[in-house]
């Protein structure tokens, strides 16, 4: 009997720790090998793996027992001046969902010189795409004490996947400990994650399928192949014409990511003995599309009926690529069968964006955002100021206003523009007006606008523009101008700071050595053919640019020859040192423009011209407030993945002297370029999942309030405002119409603006007439 009592006392005991899922001893008793993330870094976790479920980037980690914040282990990072991340990837997402994440942790460094800390996203991999980022990643000194950072990120409905992780750059010794991580007001309990089994379980052998060989025409892809033992499943017949295409995807955020097509095919005929499949990577470029990289896959040889296909391509770091597309290449009619075709990123079954649900804004979010706004009674110039004198304490002191917009073709943007540019003269000092328009054609505009010399509508033509082309630039020009003959104690000026045309700078020069110098003139008249001479296809740019042909190294001799020749004339006496900083900044221009028609990566060297342009320009203002007007692209704190815009360099030289305001609409029409003409282009209405769908859901225009102002400065992250810390869908024309279904692009609100001017309905700006 007694013998009976043990036998049953045992069979208790090992159902009961088989069936408890948070006994860390259960895992050996009852056979299950399901891993934690293990936030506290302890060293026995998941069968002595404690980091299984933690990825890193070219550098290993290590687990510390001698030093730990709490618990018996913490994570030990030794960087070798390389950026280093380490994150996970597997937090179940369904209880976050709706939420904000909280992150915290522990951490110290030892003779660590660099930067350290943590970071997370929110990801939609439905729609590859990133719904929200957080960082708080700072120096870090010899500071050898325990100390806890944390951020917070809201978790959108939308979201299928949460990333966390630490990252470093430096050199030296730096170790985290004690992670949490909370779901709103409950903290998140590192338990075991189902589907992790396979990491911890023991190895089996399954003969279910068969492993072959792939070649490939590709030296740089590595490439496995399965064959299913049967082919039960259904068959699409296609017919191939030159080429075959079998999958197109978005690559919207894929960039630096891992694709994946798997399959089968089947060829008749002669097909297979010249086809091959292929992965091409595409950009977008004015409406069509240009191929990037085109990667041809060799077929292996027919040694069986089905083919089986595993293709690997990791997707270029190019923030402007668009589109994949996989298909295969017979160069004749022949018919192919392809079966089965699954495409994976990161391992992870790709789905179509269209799969997502979008949550509307709730009734405590539309409660917060109508408490906050500043309601604008008019977009017209000519109204009263007291509804902008709000903008008092929004502004501040800042020196530097970037007033952005969201299409270069909105009547009633520029019309609150230039109603908020008196409003920035009159009521807050500002003196200087610079727009993203060609400097060396702006100053003789200056000119009428300071002396009343020429004829306004003939000098704003010549900016080159036709974006500014219209009657409501001129009608500010114009305003200006009176503003000036009324003989203020300071004068107004307008400046430009683009460089896209090196044709205004090659004749101021050229007006300068008439006068004084026929050696300056000779230079100036041998380089202003070469310099149109520049403008040809991207692909030789880059030739040029690497290879420096007969053209550009002619030019570059002769801007050498012109900076001599202005030394000379300083040397000489023969100019006013104002005047020789205005001529060494003409060529500085045309120095510009050669270089940006040679640039590959054109979009940032010309925001980083325009920064220097602008900076430059304000040395010669000390002191002077500017309101600068251009794109929202341009004046935006932060840019895109690889995009460093005018606005993020003016914030680190200027600090919180520069405040950034962006501009959008709901609805309505603008003037773009479409079909290679003019046009009065209809506007995608913004939906649920926009920014800007918030503000229309307020329903202010019912109470005919043309636009709102929302301050985004010094926000902390709560459920009422959460949407403002996410990656929604904002949108972003320029000077090209945008499609009916591509008005909009995943944008980072907050951290681009200051402010966000929405104005419902817009309409096309007004050309101006001869």
């Amino acid at each position: 009997m007694h013998k009976i009592s043990w036998i049953c006392l045992i069979i208790i005991t090992t159902f009961f720790f088989s069936f408890h899922p948070f006994l860390s001893l259960a895992q050996d008793l009852s056979g299950s090998y399901q891993a934690t993330i293990n936030f506290d870094f302890e060293p026995t976790v998941n069968k002595g793996k404690p980091f299984l479920l933690w990825a890193t980037s070219t550098h290993p980690i290590h687990l510390d027992t001698l030093h730990a914040h709490q618990g018996r282990g913490s994570m030990l990072i030794q960087p070798q001046n390389k950026v280093l991340s380490i994150y996970t990837r597997s937090l179940p997402i369904d209880p976050f969902k709706g939420k904000i994440l909280s992150l915290h942790v522990y951490m110290k460094a030892e003779a660590f010189t660099g930067f350290a800390g943590i970071y997370a996203s929110v990801l939609s991999e439905r729609q590859s795409e990133r719904l929200a980022y957080a960082e708080n990643i700072d120096s870090v000194f010899a500071d050898t004490t325990w100390k806890k950072i944390s951020l917070q990120l809201p978790v959108s409905e939308q979201a299928d996947k949460i990333a966390i992780g630490l990252r470093t750059f430096g050199k030296g010794k730096v170790w985290f400990d004690a992670m949490q991580v909370w779901m709103g007001e409950e903290v998140y309990i590192d338990s075991p994650l189902q589907g992790t089994e396979p990491f911890l379980a023991p190895p089996r052998q399954d003969s279910s399928s068969v492993q072959a060989a792939f070649s490939t025409g590709d030296p740089f892809a590595q490439h496995t192949a399965t064959l299913p033992n049967n082919h039960e499943s259904s068959s699409v017949l296609r017919q191939a014409a030159p080429s075959l295409l079998l999958k197109q995807l978005s690559l919207d955020s894929l960039q630096g990511k891992m694709l994946s097509f798997k399959g089968q095919l089947k060829l008749t005929g002669s097909a297979h003995q010249k086809a091959h499949l292929y992965v091409a990577f595409l950009l977008e470029d004015r409406g069509y599309h240009e191929r990037y990289q085109y990667i041809p896959y060799t077929l292996p040889a027919a040694e069986q009926e089905w083919i089986p296909f595993d293709i690997q391509a990791s997707v270029p770091a190019n923030a402007f690529l668009t589109t994949a597309s996989f298909g295969i290449a017979t160069f004749g009619q022949e018919q192919v069968l392809v079966e089965g075709l699954e495409v994976l990123v990161d391992g992870t079954p790709y789905q179509d964006p269209t799969t997502a649900s979008v949550s509307l804004p709730t009734g405590q979010q539309l409660s917060w955002l109508k408490s906050k706004v500043i309601s604008l009674q008019t977009t017209s110039p000519k109204g009263e100021q007291k509804d902008l004198l709000r903008l008092n304490s929004v502004i501040g002191q800042s020196r530097l206003v970037g007033l952005g917009e969201v299409s270069h073709g909105s009547h009633e943007i520029f019309e609150m523009k230039h109603r908020l540019f008196r409003y920035l003269v009159e009521q807050k000092g500002f003196t200087l007006l610079a727009m993203e328009a060609e400097m060396g054609a702006s100053a003789r505009l200056n000119d009428y606008i300071l002396h009343g010399k020429g004829e306004a509508k003939a000098l704003l033509a010549g900016l080159g523009f036709w974006t500014w082309n219209t009657e409501e630039i001129l009608a500010m020009i114009e305003w200006m101008r009176s503003y000036n003959a009324a003989k203020p104690a300071k004068k107004i000026q307008f400046v430009g700071f683009d460089m896209q045309s090196a044709g205004v700078a090659i004749e101021n020069l050229l007006a300068f050595a008439s006068k004084q110098d026929s050696s300056l003139v000779s230079y100036l008249s041998r380089l202003k053919p070469l310099v149109g001479q520049l403008k040809t296809e991207p692909s030789q740019r880059n030739v040029r640019l690497q290879k420096k042909d007969t053209l550009l190294t002619t030019i570059e001799a002769l801007l050498q020859l012109i900076r001599d020749r202005l030394e000379v004339a300083k040397l000489r006496d023969l100019v006013s040192l104002d005047e020789l900083a205005w001529l060494k900044q003409n060529e500085r221009l045309i120095y510009q423009y050669v270089t940006l028609q040679n640039m590959p990566d054109k979009y940032n060297y010309r925001d980083a011209c325009m920064a220097e342009n602008l900076h430059w320009t304000l040395n010669r203002h000390k002191g002077e407030k500017v309101a600068i007007w251009a794109h929202n692209n341009h004046i935006a704190k932060q840019g895109k993945e690889f995009i460093i815009p005018m606005g993020a360099r003016l914030k680190r030289e200027y600090g919180d002297a520069y405040f950034a305001a962006g501009f959008s609409f709901h609805q309505g029409s603008y003037r773009a370029i479409e079909d290679n003409q003019l046009a009065q282009v209809k506007a995608q209405v913004s939906y649920p999942g926009s920014y800007e769908y918030y503000f229309h859901s307020l329903g202010m225009h019912k109470q005919n309030i043309p636009a709102t102002l929302l301050p985004l400065q010094g926000l902390s992250l709560k459920e009422e405002n959460k949407w403002l810390f996410e990656r929604l869908f904002f949108r972003d024309i320029g000077a090209v119409a945008a499609g009916q279904e591509y008005n909009f692009t995943r944008h980072e609100l907050k951290k681009e603006f200051d402010a966000l001017l929405y104005i419902h309905q817009s309409t096309p700006s007004i050309g101006v007439t001869k």
